[in-house]
């Protein structure tokens, strides 16, 4: 059975006390679930204005490509553009940082990949079954193959109006032949979730989400 294990101390930038480097690593690498409880994500006043569906259009997130440095699934233009791009850019930098000095033993393995903003109620939109987030599913779509390797997510709940976010937890993943599975390739990390644990995480206000779907989630 998958476990939440409580994790304090830990910031995005500062370099997190001994006792957490040395729960953090085995906890994830034992298929458990990481919360910070601590961690929160500040949202700038200029920033205020990003929080509705409107900058969305049909997509379902915003995201950012650290790597190009390109801003996708948005109706934004000008500068509401570009305070969305530094939005979602700073939390994909803080992000990097957190892993970086929480997780040292991965430290230069990681490749990043895009971030993302939720500012939209999914729960009763209308969507196919292969777009249907809400359903269980694995994080490795066609069009992003994993390529076997295994998937890091953060996620922060910076929703404006405290609501909570829900994750659906699996159970315990399979060894097959040495190696995992494709569905066991995803290692997980919640910060600023405060209310009842265990099969279900929530978390109030926040950038993207595992299982189940409420608003304003971030994601790296």
């Amino acid at each position: 059975m998958t476990k939440v294990q409580r994790i304090g101390g830990a910031g995005w930038s500062e370099q997190p006390p001994e006792e957490v480097l040395s729960a953090a690593e085995p906890a994830l690498e034992a298929g458990d679930v990481l919360f910070l409880p601590d961690l929160r994500f500040a949202v700038e006043p200029a920033e205020a204005l990003l929080f509705t569906p409107a900058i969305l259009g049909s997509s379902k997130n915003a995201s950012y490509d650290p790597a190009s440095g390109r801003l996708s699934g948005t109706t934004a233009t000008g500068q509401d553009a570009e305070t969305l791009r530094l939005f979602i850019h700073r939390f994909s930098e803080s992000a990097a940082s957190l892993v970086d000095r929480l997780l040292p033993a991965y430290r230069g393995r990681i490749v990043r990949r895009r971030a993302s903003f939720r500012p939209a109620e999914i729960a009763g939109r209308q969507s196919s079954w292969r777009k249907d987030d809400t359903r269980l599913h694995v994080d490795s779509f066609p069009a992003t193959p994993s390529g076997g390797r295994r998937i890091l997510r953060v996620f922060s709940n910076v929703n404006p109006e405290g609501r909570p976010r829900a994750w659906r937890l699996g159970e315990a993943h399979r060894r097959t032949e040495g190696s995992y599975e494709v569905a066991t390739m995803h290692l997980e990390l919640l910060s600023r979730a405060n209310a009842a644990l265990g099969r279900d995480v929530r978390m109030p206000g926040s950038l993207r989400e595992y299982r189940s779907s409420r608003r304003f989630p971030l994601r790296w």
